[in-house]
């Protein structure tokens, strides 16, 4: 469900109760209001303070429940009806140095409302300590279901009728858990354990063995860790963590008998590289190994150096890696392999040479690297790559872009490692205000490490000030958004001024530029203009000058123009993935369009079609840089779209939201659109008359396993892929069913360490809905030779049906796999 959603939910409710009320049912409502962003809803307008939109957003929820209640009286179904009301997290809102929800297990995050109506049950307010894995057993209990159900929580009905009163109840504990596997948090955060046991609570960190023990009836507020002054609760408490995961185990049959790892047990990325290239390992194991060491600390290769310094001889896709490891560590043996990879003209293998160039203080490739930080930022161990180059060249070029990052409060813990290494290393004052929306947001662990690294840098004084500063920034694009803008320009304000100097502040000024100038105040939006120029980010400057000039509400919302766009090659074409789209625009209008995140700037995103219907994909939009576009001008981006998933034949296409309008086509979008043919029910595939695959056609548009690494462009047009290990594939697009035998050839080689001899199964499926029709299958060895081979193949009709898929699955050894070009026709 979607924010801003309780109208919808309610009518959809409504119509609901109405069609089953003469009937049995059960109904669920999910209402999102009370979520970030904050928004004052004029019927409950209790202020423009975070926590006073907060309670907005939950009053307009209220009223909305008292809707569906309402329509339950008026249908006569309201004196059967059980209603309850609970949610699935509390807020914080900067408490535990933390904001939002989801990264801790402290009582602002976790503790929440439970409302239960049921006819027959009076009305009582209850303090016994309850838990919503007791929500099932209850419902049970009240529809009078008999069952054997192994059910974790515990019925409470009793509760219910008889109050606080019930001697014989065991003494109440709650439990809660945050797994270790919790996306995008990092390792010192994820994976904790909280037990409530009457009014003590510990909070237990079992990666680190760290306890926290608090006393809620003398500290509601978990300041005050008695852990160190009464370890003999610890104790107790942890033996009846140990417990209650035991019973987890036994009453979840599917659960293994070990707890999942934490995830900073993780193997040892430098420990396995060593142990990889101590051996005649594979060459798509080395290249496992080596994209393992750009992701561990640059000071751990140093030892490794002897074994890497020999891989720069082999294979160009191991060699790149092995030369950008190297540089990381200070070591510039690999310059002439990156200098290479610098000119090449695939973007992959570009990037990985102006990565590893910059790790040796060349800046050349910083011009390269920019235009991809914020489209790659889904991809947090890629981006962290990069942003781990710039910060060794101190460079503060890349501003924009990690303002844009940080913009996302859910960023993954990888990448905000990274941007907090890079503040800590760029040169200069300018950098003060890019502190501010990294020194407190959603991962403690961060925020922590964050204000840690400013107070170094600029003193803990002024570091605190940055800190108390982050939560009017907070509030400058909320209010914003919701017209308040008299309240978001003070807001930019203070964020500003609490950076110190006009060239500190200079972001913040913009947006309070940008905020004036929506509010058609031109004297302060040149007040604040004139100190934007201060700022040595050339972007900001130039932003600020062409701000007059945007238009309140453009004349041509068909303004831009698609001059090429396609898939980037940058990551794998899978679907429900997330995949990276180049797109150059041109901006054919009398106007400038704005750039930068504010409300007059369009986003873009890719737009997807089946046919003639548009249909919605979870895609992230992405802005224009911050200067905009002049008229005639072009810029490209990387536009981030979401394969969709049982769609079959559909298109993808590059689209605006105009804030004043709407969402808009850009001219030309429809003959520039890119085709896909996935395996879905209806789906007729490519004609297979004579499809020709060139090494980057197979990258964008062949499907392949999330553990292939590569997909890089040798200067030939080849495509190169290392396999690290087993349960690897290419899958074909969806080929139209013609009724005939389809003839395919394969031109490749394969790349092999030693003398294995390599093979391929080729699996070919049929029937009218691909992935469950028959199969064939063939298996045969390899020829491992340095030229190009070409493998010919024919599929016959099955049942009077021609292929659907082709799947290339290399194993035993198939260490990289290089495809020059695969052809589907048809013989006549």
């Amino acid at each position: 469900m979607f924010k801003g959603s309780a109208r919808l939910q309610t009518h959809c409710a409504t119509r609901f109760i109405e069609d089953a009320k003469d009937d049995r049912f059960f109904l669920w409502l999910h209402y999102m209001e009370p979520h970030y962003p904050y928004e004052v809803h004029d019927a409950h307008d209790f202020g423009s303070a975070r926590r006073d939109r907060y309670d907005s957003e939950i009053a307009r929820a209220d009223a909305a429940i008292g809707e569906v209640l309402d329509t339950l009286k008026a249908q006569g179904v309201a004196d059967r009806t059980i209603v309850i009301v609970n949610s699935d997290h509390g807020e914080a809102f900067g408490e535990h140095n933390t904001r939002f929800h989801g990264s801790t297990l402290y009582e602002e995050q976790i503790r929440v409302p439970l409302i239960v109506h049921a006819p027959g049950l009076p009305a009582r307010r209850l303090r016994a300590l309850v838990g919503n894995v007791d929500l099932v057993p209850t419902i049970l209990d009240l529809l009078d279901v008999d069952h054997d159900l192994p059910l974790q929580g515990r019925s409470l009905v009793p509760l219910l009728l008889g109050g606080d009163d019930d001697s014989d109840a065991p003494m109440p504990f709650a439990f809660a858990e945050l797994p270790g596997a919790m996306r995008g948090l990092s390792p010192g955060v994820a994976h904790r354990d909280a037990l409530r046991l009457g009014d003590l609570k510990l909070v237990w960190n079992p990666t680190d063995a760290v306890a926290e023990l608090y006393d809620l009836k003398a500290d509601p507020i978990e300041e005050r860790n008695l852990a160190t002054r009464r370890p003999d609760d610890v104790v107790r408490l942890r033996s009846v963590i140990a417990a209650l995961k035991d019973e987890c185990r036994r009453i979840n049959r599917a659960a293994t008998a070990e707890d999942s790892p934490p995830s900073r047990s993780a193997r040892d990325p430098v420990a396995d590289a060593r142990a990889t290239l101590a051996t005649d390992a594979p060459w798509g194991e080395v290249v496992a190994a080596l994209e393992a060491l750009l992701d561990a600390p640059a000071d751990a290769s140093k030892q490794l150096a002897p074994q890497l310094q020999p891989l720069l001889a082999g294979p160009p896709i191991v060699a790149r890696r092995a030369a950008w490891v190297l540089a990381r560590t200070g070591d510039a043996a690999g310059r002439a392999v990156l200098e290479v990879a610098y000119g090449s003209g695939d973007d992959l293998v570009k990037l990985i040479g102006a990565a590893g160039l910059a790790c040796l203080g060349d800046s050349r490739g910083v011009e390269d690297l920019r235009p991809w930080l914020v489209s790659l930022a889904h991809r947090a161990k890629t981006c962290a790559r990069w942003i781990d180059a710039l910060a060794r060249l101190r460079t503060f070029a890349v501003a924009p872009e990690v303002v844009e990052i940080l913009a996302n409060g859910y960023r993954h813990h990888s990448l905000l490692v990274a941007v907090i290494a890079w503040l800590a290393a760029v040169e200069g004052e300018d950098a003060t205000g890019v502190w501010i929306p990294i020194l407190s947001g959603w991962d403690p662990d961060v925020a922590a490490r964050a204000q840690a690294a400013c107070s170094r840098r600029l003193g803990a004084d002024r570091a605190r000030r940055l800190v108390a500063a982050g939560a009017d920034l907070v509030d400058v694009r909320d209010l914003a958004e919701q017209g308040k803008f008299e309240d978001a320009i003070a807001a930019a304000e203070r964020v500003a001024r609490a950076c110190g100097s006009d060239a500190a502040g200079a972001p913040w000024w913009l947006q309070a530029a940008r905020l004036a100038h929506r509010l058609g105040d031109a004297t302060r939006r040149d007040e604040y203009r004139a100190r934007v120029m201060a700022s040595r980010v050339a972007a900001w400057r130039e932003a600020a000058e062409r701000l007059p000039r945007v238009p309140q509400t453009p004349s041509d919302h068909d303004a831009l123009e698609v001059v090429e766009f396609g898939p980037a090659g940058i990551s794998p074409f899978n679907p429900t993935s997330l995949v990276v789209f180049r797109a150059r625009l041109e901006n054919r209008s009398s106007e400038v369009i704005a750039g930068g995140r504010w409300g007059l700037s369009p986003p873009l995103t890719p737009t997807w079609w089946q046919g003639a219907e548009a249909f919605w994909e979870s895609n992230e939009p992405i802005l224009l840089p911050d200067p905009g576009l002049l008229p005639g001008e072009e810029t490209t981006v990387y536009l981030i779209g979401r394969i969709p998933l049982g769609r079959g034949d559909v298109s993808v296409r590059p689209g605006v939201y105009w804030p004043q309008s709407g969402p808009r086509r850009i001219a030309r979008a429809t003959e520039r659109a890119h085709a896909v043919h996935l395996p879905a029910d209806g789906a007729v595939g490519l004609d297979p008359a004579e499809v020709v695959f060139t090494g980057a056609d197979v990258r964008a548009g062949w499907i392949r396993s999330p553990s292939i690494i590569g997909g890089e462009l040798d200067a030939d047009g080849s495509v190169v892929f290392a396999c690290p290990g087993p349960g690897l594939w290419l899958m074909s697009p969806v080929i139209e069913d013609v009724g005939k035998p389809v003839s395919f050839e394969l031109t490749y080689r394969v790349i092999v360490r030693g003398d294995r001899t390599p093979t391929f199964r080729c699996v070919s499926e049929y029937g009218p809905k691909p992935g469950e029709g028959p199969q064939r299958e063939n298996a045969a060895p390899l020829p491992v030779k340095p030229e190009l081979w070409k493998v010919p193949a024919r599929f016959p009709t099955v049942g009077g049906r021609g292929v659907r898929l082709i799947r290339l699955l290399p194993t035993d050894g198939a260490d990289l796999i290089v495809i020059d070009r695969i052809r589907i026709f048809l013989k006549s």
